[in-house]
């Protein structure tokens, strides 16, 4: 009798700590979606505002094609909402290997996008004061 008690125990143990795992893979998923497009975001308007000032020349040869063409700003929505899509597929799905590459490689992404972003900000302040 007291081994199926203990059985019991250890099944609900078991799904606690799941749930308890899922509950925080969904926070880390947010945080790092949120910390993407937060930068991607930054960096966006920062270079826009770059742009706009006839000191301040765009280097990068990809964003000066899109600019050129006048898609930069929809590549750019377009990059963030398949991102933020991603994020909310990775939150209902189950957590892989692959998922967590996925979310690593994400967080990097919104790293250096933030990074720029507080560069371009920088160079902006040089140019204005």
């Amino acid at each position: 009798m007291s081994k199926s008690r203990n059985k019991h125990s250890v099944t609900k143990i078991s799904s606690f700590k799941y749930s308890l795992y899922k509950y925080k893979h969904k926070k880390i998923v947010l945080f790092v979606v949120t910390f993407f497009t937060f930068g991607s975001a930054l960096d966006h308007l920062t270079t826009a505002c770059g742009l706009s000032m006839p000191a301040i020349v765009e280097k990068n040869p990809t964003v000066l094609m899109l600019v050129e063409q006048g898609v930069w700003h929809w590549a750019e929505v377009l990059t963030m909402v398949t991102t933020m899509c991603y994020g909310i597929f990775i939150i209902k799905t189950e957590f892989t290997t692959v998922y967590n590459l996925s979310l690593i490689l994400m967080a990097a992404t919104g790293s250096f996008r933030f990074y720029a972003g507080v560069q371009n900000m920088a160079i902006i302040m040089k140019v204005l004061f």
